[in-house]
């Protein structure tokens, strides 16, 4: 006895948002035959690339276990269906992993207009994404000091531990990133420096940070800094004060980076308050330049973060 199933053919080429009718499969916001891949090409999510759309069973397209009706992301397979931002859009399916609803794609790149430098340029790549589920590879193993990675969370300077550090192998040029979660705690203003920063453009012992600082509870400072002479000589680009030891309380930052334009902006929330947006030339040795890896480091604090996101453009 043989069995047989009915599948009608549709045509591709029409917009969407995650569902397409019949065989078809939305990749980019176009259904697509199956099998199709992103012309745009979003890039790595959470450390692996896209590959093409699974023709999976009827109910399950992308054969990852969860049915269709209900499926967060129902044309890639997300079999734990993790959503980040808590917007029912899958992190593999959602243009601005981190930001809650925004969807909208206007250039159809992969990266929505929320979280997109240039939002009607198709330009830009996802080209990492961590929600912090597990322990990525991207992350040096190697390089972790008092930094743990997992159940949503990376954790730095467990019990304000005098330092910790993670270094993050994903090549950084005309870049943005995005990070953020909660500053838990600090030992007291006498005890410091108190400090939160990320490098990027790592030349050696030569780079670019931005960070969140304070001496001994005092002389607060959001700056944008360059390392050079083999990171013994440490320059402010821009800054602004704040008073007192580094806030606890929810954080955010995001900063750009321009080879093109030798430039540096720097976006950021402490303490649950948004701070004044920095900018600076970055023309000094080093000059800005493609780099391999990200340094994330703390110092006499206790610091949570929630996501880690790199937006790359390409020339």
């Amino acid at each position: 006895m043989f069995a047989g199933c009915y599948s009608p053919t549709y045509a591709p080429g029409g917009a969407c948002e995650s569902a397409c009718p019949g065989n078809l499969v939305c990749v980019a916001h176009v259904c697509r035959a199956p099998g199709a891949t992103d012309a745009g090409g979003d890039g790595p999510r959470d450390g692996a690339p896209d590959g093409p759309s699974i023709d999976g069973p009827p109910g399950d397209v992308d054969g990852d276990g969860v049915p269709d009706n209900v499926d967060n992301c129902p044309n890639k397979a997300n079999p734990t269906q993790h959503d980040e931002d808590g917007d029912q859009i899958g992190d593999v399916c959602d243009p601005c992993p981190h930001l809650a609803g925004t969807a909208a794609d206007s250039d159809g790149d992969g990266v929505g207009d929320a979280c997109d430098p240039q939002p009607t340029v198709p330009k830009q790549t996802i080209a990492f994404f961590d929600p912090f589920t597990s322990q990525l590879a991207a992350w040096d193993a190697s390089s972790l000091q008092q930094t743990t990675i997992g159940n949503d969370r990376m954790e730095m300077g467990a019990g304000n531990a005098d330092s910790a550090f993670a270094r993050l192998v994903v090549s950084n040029a005309e870049t943005r990133v995005y990070t953020g979660g909660r500053v838990l705690s600090c030992t007291g203003a006498a005890v410091g420096p108190h400090e939160l920063a990320i490098s990027f453009s790592v030349n050696g012992n030569n780079y670019y940070y931005v960070q969140a600082y304070d001496s001994d509870g005092t002389d607060g400072y959001l700056q944008i800094m360059q390392a050079s002479g083999g990171g013994t000589v440490f320059t402010g680009l821009a800054g602004t004060a704040f008073t007192g030891v580094l806030p606890a309380g929810a954080f955010s930052f995001q900063f750009d980076e321009s080879v093109a334009a030798k430039t540096i902006s720097f976006k950021s929330t402490l303490g649950g308050t948004a701070r004044m947006t920095l900018n600076a030339a970055a023309n000094m040795d080093p000059l800005l330049s493609p780099g391999g890896s990200f340094g994330l480091f703390t110092r006499n604090c206790d610091v949570r973060l929630d996501y880690f996101v790199v937006i790359q453009t390409t020339p």
